[in-house]
């Protein structure tokens, strides 16, 4: 437990930090048209994409590549690379009928003093029109935060982006990387994995901590890798603001504010895609 609220810790000051960097380089060069110019210039032949746009729904569909995957958990660096996600609001269903015909929210009692039954699996659709943006690598090229956490982050335009994190000992077999030389082999990598995924979108940071997490490269050559999140929950903190004063003691995400009175409740919120990086 210590060692997670360490790493947790040290991946939001890590990130607070490059934000803060990104932020007063921006100020220095709004300073001097050319020099922003030639700034903007060295940008746009970089890797890193924008997300003035949104993407081709298809494209948050497509497989990612594979590759060798490396269980020593060591010498990761990636300096370019992106990801696809895709947001999806859950549509579900009000409940089904109790005895006597009265339909109610699931799980409350309907006017016939009967239990709404809970609306099956298949009741639960996505609704239409998913969202598809892409995100360029970014920060620091190693993704390892001490003591225990890999974290690869992606930015966009503004306060946009998305962020992946999961422990490194699932990577490894529950054993940190060498520091003194390799240790002993582990079999192959053959489930999908536990992983932290967010997304900052318009303002608004959704994340979940139980994604599945598919890996289908992760070498010194390239890190790849597919997740899906079920569900995600809305955090007051965004670790991809600048702006934002995020509690480094807090070990939870924060809930979001409690919705006006008569506002529409806030729809559930699924999370796909998938990441490509490369040295």
């Amino acid at each position: 437990m210590i060692g997670r609220s360490t790493a947790r810790r040290s991946s939001t000051l890590r990130i607070c930090a490059l934000l803060a960097v990104a932020a007063a380089l921006t100020s220095i060069t709004s300073a001097c048209a050319d020099s922003t110019s030639v700034t903007r210039a060295a940008q746009s032949s970089s890797a890193t994409p924008t997300v003035s746009a949104q993407q081709d729904p298809a494209r948050c569909a497509e497989k990612p590549p594979s590759g060798p995957i490396d269980r020593q958990g060591s010498d990761l660096r990636f300096t370019r690379g992106h990801v696809l996600i895709s947001p999806r609001q859950l549509t579900a269903s009000t409940g089904q009928a109790g005895v006597g015909g009265q339909v109610g929210v699931d799980g409350q009692v309907g006017a016939d003093g009967q239990v709404v039954a809970p609306a099956s699996p298949t009741a639960q659709q996505m609704s239409p029109a998913p969202t598809c943006y892409e995100f360029g690598r970014w920060g620091e090229p190693t993704p390892d935060v001490p003591p225990d956490s890999l974290l690869f982050v992606f930015k966009g335009d503004g306060t946009e982006g998305a962020q992946i994190e999961f422990p490194v000992g699932a990577l490894t077999g529950e054993h940190l990387p060498p520091t003194d030389g390799p240790r002993p082999p582990v079999g192959p990598l053959t489930t999908s994995i536990t992983a932290t995924v967010g997304l900052s979108e318009k303002g608004t940071y959704r994340s979940s901590t139980a994604c599945r997490l598919t890996l289908t490269a992760m070498s010194s050559k390239r890190a790849a890798g597919s997740f899906d999140c079920p569900e995600t929950i809305v955090s007051e903190q965004n670790p991809l603001d600048p702006n934002d004063d995020v509690p480094v003691d807090d070990d939870s995400a924060a809930p979001a504010a409690a919705p006006t009175p008569g506002a529409q409740p806030e729809r559930p919120t699924s999370l796909t895609g998938w990441f490509d990086l490369q040295p």
